[in-house]
């Protein structure tokens, strides 16, 4: 009896044009939202590829060192060319394969410097490059990363004009 006074209020004109009214109230909200969520996602996208066209196309070297081990997490394209290796390799190595002062470098992550005016790098081919850093920390993933700006210091210019690295010997 009760549930039949129910099903006939239910199917009331004015009722059903409420329950419509508020239905299309609730879509306009959650278009809205989801209008908002799209424009965030835009954002983040036009972020990213401004950070991407920065990191790609930057002179300077960059290297993201994981601070606990030294792994090189993720390194720019100046740096993979600075130290002539692919990309992979680069993120493969640990900051001890490419520097050919350990204890002093050790020191750097140790007292978290943040300018290194002078130091001795290796490349692939053994070849030592004098590199001066700046060096900046945060924390990702409970891991504390340095974020390192490398730019060889002494260049010299051979008699064709072609710049070369300052060669300090393979020893």
């Amino acid at each position: 009896m009760i549930s039949d006074i129910i099903i006939k209020i239910i199917n009331l004109p004015l009722f059903r044009t409420r329950k419509a009214r508020m239905a299309r109230k609730q879509k306009a909200r959650d278009w809205e939202r989801i209008q908002c969520l799209i424009r965030k996602l835009d954002t983040a996208r036009q972020q990213l590829r401004i950070y991407k066209e920065f990191w790609d196309y930057s002179p300077d070297a960059f290297l993201l060192i994981s601070c606990p081990d030294g792994a090189i997490l993720d390194a720019n394209p100046a740096a993979c060319s600075l130290y002539g290796y692919q990309h992979e390799v680069v993120t493969s190595l640990n900051l001890a394969d490419i520097s050919a002062e350990h204890a002093s470098t050790r020191a750097v992550w140790a007292n978290r410097l943040t300018y290194i005016p002078i130091r001795l790098h290796r490349n692939s081919d053994g070849r030592k490059i004098l590199i001066s850093a700046t060096v900046s920390y945060f924390i990702d993933q409970d891991r504390m990363v340095a974020a390192c700006i490398i730019r060889p210091i002494i260049k010299r210019r051979s008699t064709d004009g072609v710049i070369d690295d300052v060669d300090f010997g393979t020893g």
